[in-house]
């Protein structure tokens, strides 16, 4: 009876440990992955004001765009940002 026990407790205790450092893992990796995109975003948004900004300014749904774009649309939109005439040609799908 006491060996079933210090089975269980030592199982859960490393049941525990397992998960937590999982977890950790994919938090961080989550984060690393979120703090890129932000630092991708910043730049895209610096480039477009200085090519297409009025007032140093863009326009609302433009930076609703970009805040809520992955890397890979990112990506997409920094190649065509010399080549476009129009911040809309920048950000069409």
């Amino acid at each position: 009876s006491e060996g079933i026990v210090e089975g269980f407790e030592k199982g859960r205790s490393e049941g525990f440990e397992n998960g937590r450092s999982e977890g950790f893992k994919n938090g961080r990796s989550e984060g690393i992955v979120e703090g890129i995109e932000q630092g991708e975003r910043k730049i895209l948004l610096g480039l477009l004001n200085k090519r297409f900004g009025s007032n140093s300014s863009l326009p609302l749904w433009a930076l609703n765009k970009v805040q809520n774009a992955n890397s890979q649309q990112i990506e997409q939109w920094s190649d065509r940002l010399f080549s476009a005439k129009a911040l809309e040609d920048v950000l069409s799908e």
